[in-house]
């Protein structure tokens, strides 16, 4: 099986590279260690992992269960190895500033973690395996932080030095993403049905939109700048309300362009989908084209429309990272700081937020598809 056979290497990475760094404060390189170089315990608890990993891999005997048995093995066996770094730097470490740094091995961990778990959730075809797969990973990681498995990492250190402007940025990249997503769906949604409706209005919308993605973000963010500039100084109303060639306002501007396409796209397919009989049908009960378009063509093309939200809003928690760099705040503002003061741990601190938040609202609007879509519809997705 390929993909027992691409997690046995992933694990494999894993135990190979280096999984913590060990620093004497934030900027020095620090000492690398691997599994094997913590505890022996840990070394041979490795090679028995593996062991029993390839034999899964060679016999053919992988399932849900046995997936789902190796993930949990391999979070106690890679979180237990970090536990005893944090356990030992108190020792190791004389000045108080000591920090643990996750190197390549625990990234390649988390990787192995996420194959294994969504394998054994997808090919699990019992409700209760599916949701063991979600609660005991969250119960081993609530249970290695209580014993203070992250306290002394160089991440939870720069959160805490950082913890206001943290939580401010955090709630300042939220607005931009949500704000300029709630705004292009106000626009493309009518644009989508209009686009379906009309074949004269079709092309140029498309060319429009499509064109605004062929652009870089970084360059969007830039040509904002200049116009918006201008038009605060011949306008200086426009700058008491917060509209300036740096700032809020451009970011949103771009980032609302941006999140244009996938929107009237999936619009325009949830209506082009509906068949002609149903419109016909509807017709022949005497229902005039707005009742059409309120109580037949709206439910049936609402899951698309909703994907193209969600799309939309995923791919502008990623793109409001850029708009650090023209002064609108968020998440990207650690990312730009750690890499110009060379601290790849303040990276992370703004990069692991905005992968968990991408995550989430996925997931949130999934769910929110599900719930918004009919039941009839649901039915026949599920046959």
């Amino acid at each position: 099986m390929r993909f027992t056979f691409f997690t046995g290497i992933c694990a494999l990475a894993t135990l190979s590279l280096p999984l913590v760094t060990i620093k004497q404060n934030r900027i020095v390189s620090g000492e690398d260690l691997r599994i094997f170089e913590l505890h022996p315990l840990f070394g041979v608890a490795a090679v028995i992992y593996l062991g029993v990993l390839f034999y899964i891999v060679l016999r053919r005997r992988a399932n849900a269960v046995n997936f789902l048995a190796a993930a949990c093995i391999f979070m106690v066996l890679i979180l237990g190895a970090v536990w005893s770094v944090h356990t030992s730097l108190a020792e190791w470490d004389s000045t108080g500033y000591g920090r643990i740094s996750f190197a390549g091995g625990f990234w390649f961990f988390l990787l192995t973690l996420y194959l294994f778990l969504s394998y054994s959730h997808r090919e699990s075809g019992s409700a209760r395996v599916r949701q063991l797969s979600i609660a005991v990973p969250l119960l081993i990681f609530f249970f290695f932080s209580i014993i203070g498995l992250f306290e002394n990492t160089a991440i939870a250190m720069e959160f805490v030095n950082h913890q206001k402007k943290f939580l401010r940025e955090l709630l300042q990249h939220l607005y931009l993403s949500l704000t300029a997503v709630g705004t292009a769906a106000i626009i493309g949604i009518p644009a989508g049905i209009k686009a379906a409706r009309s074949e004269r209005w079709r092309d140029p919308i498309f060319k429009i939109v499509s064109g605004i993605q062929t652009v870089p973000s970084l360059a969007l963010f830039g040509l904002m700048i200049a116009p918006l500039a201008a038009l605060s100084s011949a306008f200086p109303v426009l700058r008491t309300m917060g509209i300036a060639g740096i700032g809020t306002a451009p970011a949103l501007i771009a980032l609302g362009l941006f999140a244009l396409l996938p929107v009237i796209r999936n619009t325009f397919t949830g209506i082009m989908e509906i068949e002609s009989q149903v419109r016909s049908a509807a017709l022949g009960m005497g229902m005039n084209r707005r009742q059409i378009f309120r109580y037949i063509e709206l439910p049936l093309a609402a899951p698309l429309v909703l994907t193209g939200i969600r799309i939309s809003l995923v791919q502008s928690i990623g793109n409001t990272a850029v708009a650090a760099l023209i002064g609108a705040g968020g998440l990207g503002t650690f990312i730009f700081q750690g890499l110009g003061q060379s601290v790849p741990d303040l990276i992370l601190l703004g990069v692991i937020p905005v992968i968990l938040l991408s995550v989430l609202m996925d997931r949130l609007f999934y769910a929110g598809e599900l719930i918004a879509t009919p039941k009839g519809v649901r039915a026949a997705w599920q046959s």
